[in-house]
């Protein structure tokens, strides 16, 4: 049975924004590639479940403790969706942020790459459909 993108943008917001490495997996695939945003330090790629507890723990003692509020979830072509959100870092301002995630044969995220950019931005960048 597989997920909407709905029930997977919003449960990997929602443990993303609690810390949750277990619900953090619930909606990935064993194989994911995560390509997060620089916002937590080097940019690393993160591999397969472990992978994506290691990037929850490397959050969990980040400098910037930082919450993501969603505005929008659109389908992509390709089996890809985007989640775009207000990214809330403590500043004056929240930060247009965004997700762009391909889902695999499982239903479950396989591949995602994070995105300090809105969603105008990333349309004219060629990287949505």
């Amino acid at each position: 049975m597989s997920a909407s993108i709905e029930d997977l943008a919003v449960g990997f917001i929602e443990a993303f924004n609690a810390r949750n490495a277990d619900a953090i997996v619930v909606v990935c695939d064993p194989e994911i590639v995560w390509r997060p945003t620089l916002l937590v330090g080097a940019k690393r790629t993160y591999s397969g479940h472990e992978g994506m507890r290691r990037w929850v723990e490397d959050l969990a003692h980040a400098a910037v403790q930082h919450r993501s509020q969603i505005t929008s979830v659109c389908a992509l072509a390709n089996d890809r969706f985007a989640i775009f959100a207000d990214l809330a870092t403590g500043a004056a301002h929240d930060t247009p942020a965004a997700m762009v995630a391909r889902i695999g044969a499982s239903g479950l995220i396989v591949e995602a790459d994070g995105y300090l950019s809105d969603e105008e931005l990333l349309r004219r960048l060629g990287v949505l459909d």
